[in-house]
């Protein structure tokens, strides 16, 4: 039998022999997947530990370049007051940096070298040198930008050398965990605004001389007290620009100012607030509300004027009827309507003119009434009333009376001017001719135009005052004008001195002083609001009526550097230090009285509101020692790892950011003008300088 091969299929043999080598070709290409994954994982890991080591070094740097800022901050900082602007100060700042930075920079590549030789550390061309640029950032933190030399680059390899990562180090951007623009800015308005300090302590003299002159009759000028006030004034003016002052240099000053006086540094306060409360300078509101009582009066006055000069028109024209008669007329009857109708008018306009008078009597009362409510506490008002309504001084009649007689002597007037029309206008009838008529109305007509002319000529003084004058505040500079002899006027003397236009005078000239002592006011006195603004902080106050704690052993200076006392206010997180000495205080009175060697205010007489007003005007300035140091320090960043020494040894502190500067101004000098309604007595009031 012949085998018969068949086609088609293949031998098992030879299957299995092609599944084994499928197989096996399978399991190769897994493993070789399997080590070309890990070949991937080990690069990746490799990778990324090179990163980290390349960034490693770049904060290495960006931590050197913050070292080097935060030593910058610090040497400038101290120092603020050695550079001209904040543009100096802030180069000074990025050329210091970029010194210190300097020397660690070419120092590290050897560091790095000798400590991981994978690191190396190309800094630019030998002869670049790094460069620093400072700015601001929010809130006055600061930011700076390193830049290194051109193609500095961090190059990290593996052990092995089959990888190489390259990462170029050229600008570096570093924030600056310190507020220097904050402290920069704070001290640049403190150093602008030390004239505050002058205005503060104006305020503050001014109250206590204020109280002196109207509560106990008597200004003494005091050295102590005046450095005590400049003290507190300086602690109010760190207050408003740092939201904290340096309270306990604060209490030793007062303690200090107050030594051998017998007064303590509570008695100060406790004064100076309880004065500050009863000072109520004379407010422009009352005085344009008193002059509005005069305007009516003055208006009505006015029209009883118009209304009397129409009486004697109306008298005129009665008179002018007659004239002007036909003269072949013989009815008396129209020319007798005429008459009457005139006459009626006339009496009419007298009526209307008394009317007027009484309105203003009635304003000048009303005025009275509303300085009388006006004053309860406001002693200004109270002293302003007692001189409208009594005598000043025995031989001059008080506004009260002088208005009183003038109106009582003008309505009398104008009483009997009505009584002689009502009189003819009752006596004229049909019996009397028309050249009887004509008499009786010329007669009439004369007496009315003399009655008139009484009423409303310009009236001329019935007698004079003597008094001594003087020069008024700012009429004058240097040396004061000599005093000389006037004379007042007295208008109005009695009942039968009253006429329309004595009235008018008395009230304008009383609108005029009422002007007058405005003016004088507001250009010498304090507004309210000024007083208001000077009354000592109360937060500020606790702080200076706590126990005063004893620093003469310590450097409180290097103590605040390294543990600065919490900021009154919680904003803008600020400490304060200042030191300094008080010189000497020098006063010197500048009104004529003082000038002239007087212990007593110079008076300024304004008769027609029946006011002395007596002032005293000093120049007082005070020096201090040189070297007055003020400082701050960044409370809330206590971020700057520097040195500090105490006790012998050095050691690392986290300070916060200090700003150092020394005033350079050390005279300050005020103006003091006190004028009351009551004359005081001065002490003190010659030119000296008292230490």
């Amino acid at each position: 039998m012949v085998a018969v091969k068949e086609r088609g299929f293949m031998p098992f043999s030879a299957a299995g022999i092609v599944i084994v080598m499928l197989v096996v070709a399978m399991l190769g290409h897994a493993a070789w997947s399997r080590h070309q994954r890990s070949l991937n994982v080990v690069d990746d890991a490799a990778s990324s530990a090179l990163l980290t080591i390349a960034m490693s070094v770049q904060n290495d740097l960006r931590a050197a370049a913050r070292y080097a800022v935060y030593r910058a901050l610090w040497e400038v900082s101290k120092n603020a007051d050695n550079y001209e602007s904040d543009g100096a100060r802030e180069l000074a700042i990025e050329s210091l940096a970029a010194g210190y930075f300097a020397e660690r920079m070419d120092a590290l590549p050897i560091v790095y070298k000798q400590h991981d030789a994978r690191i190396e550390l190309e800094l630019g061309t030998s002869s670049g040198r790094p460069a620093f640029d400072l700015r601001e950032g929010d809130d006055g933190y600061a930011w700076a930008t390193a830049r290194l030399p051109s193609r500095s680059r961090v190059r990290v390899s593996s052990w092995d050398n089959s990888l190489v990562l390259e990462l170029p180090c050229e600008n570096l951007e570093v924030f600056i965990d310190s507020r220097y623009f904050l402290l920069q800015r704070r001290m640049r308005e403190f150093i602008d605004g030390l004239g505050s300090v002058g205005t503060k302590w104006a305020v503050m003299e001014y109250t206590a001389a204020w109280a002196g002159a109207w509560l106990l009759e008597k200004v003494t000028m005091s050295a102590s007290r005046s450095k005590a006030f400049f003290e507190l004034a300086w602690a109010e003016h760190e207050l408003d620009i740092f939201g904290s002052a340096d309270h306990v240099a604060t209490v030793g000053g007062l303690i200090d100012t107050t030594a051998g006086t017998g007064e303590t540094s509570e008695d100060i306060l406790s004064d100076l607030f309880n004065t500050t409360v009863v000072v109520t300078p004379l407010r422009t509101a009352d005085v344009e509300a008193m002059g509005e009582y005069v305007d009516r009066a003055l208006e009505a006055l006015a029209e009883a004027s118009t209304a009397l000069m129409k009486a004697n028109e109306h008298v005129r024209r009665g008179s002018d009827a007659l004239t002007q008669k036909p003269e072949n007329m013989n009815n008396i009857g129209p020319a007798l309507e005429n008459v009457q109708a005139a006459l009626g008018d006339a009496i009419g306009s007298v009526t209307w003119a008394r009317n007027h008078v009484s309105e203003a009597d009635q304003q000048f009362e009303q005025l009275i009434d509303f300085i009388a409510r006006s004053a309860g506490q406001n002693m200004i008002m109270g002293a302003l009333h007692e001189s409208l309504v009594e005598r000043t001084r025995g031989d001059y009649p008080s506004p009260r009376e002088q208005v009183t007689w003038g109106v009582k002597g003008t309505l009398a007037k104008l009483d009997n001017l009505e009584i002689i029309i009502s009189t003819l206008a009752r006596g004229v009838g049909a019996d009397d001719t028309i050249a009887e008529l004509e008499d009786l109305m010329t007669d009439l007509l004369n007496k009315i135009t003399s009655s008139v002319q009484g009423l409303l000529a310009e009236p001329a003084p019935k007698r004079w005052v003597e008094y001594t004058s003087y020069a008024e505040p700012g009429s004058y500079e240097g040396e004061p004008p000599e005093s000389v002899g006037k004379m007042a006027p007295v208008y109005i003397d009695g009942e039968g001195d009253g006429t329309i236009s004595t009235l008018k005078i008395i009230l304008q000239n009383a609108k005029n002083n009422l002007d007058e002592m405005k003016g004088l006011a507001g250009r010498a006195e304090p507004a309210l609001d000024e007083i208001k603004s000077a009354e000592i902080d109360e937060a500020l106050r606790q702080k200076l009526e706590m126990n005063a704690r004893d620093f003469s052993s310590i450097n409180r200076e290097q103590l605040y550097e390294l543990l600065p006392p919490p900021p009154i206010q919680s904003q803008p997180g600020l400490s304060v230090f200042h030191n300094f000495n008080i010189k000497k205080v020098r006063y010197s009175r500048e009104d004529p009285a003082g000038w002239f060697g007087l212990p007593t205010p110079t008076p300024i007489p304004l008769w027609f509101i029946g006011v002395t007003l007596w002032w005293a005007q000093w120049d007082i300035t005070l020096e201090l020692e040189d070297g007055a140091i003020e400082e701050i320090f960044d409370f809330d960043n206590p971020t700057l790892p520097l040195t500090h020494e105490a006790m012998g040894e050095e050691f690392i502190a986290h300070k916060p950011l200090a700003y150092r500067h020394e005033v350079s101004n050390n005279m300050f000098n005020v103006r003091l003008v006190i004028i009351s309604l009551k004359p005081f007595s001065i002490s003190d009031g010659l030119l000296k300088w008292l230490d």
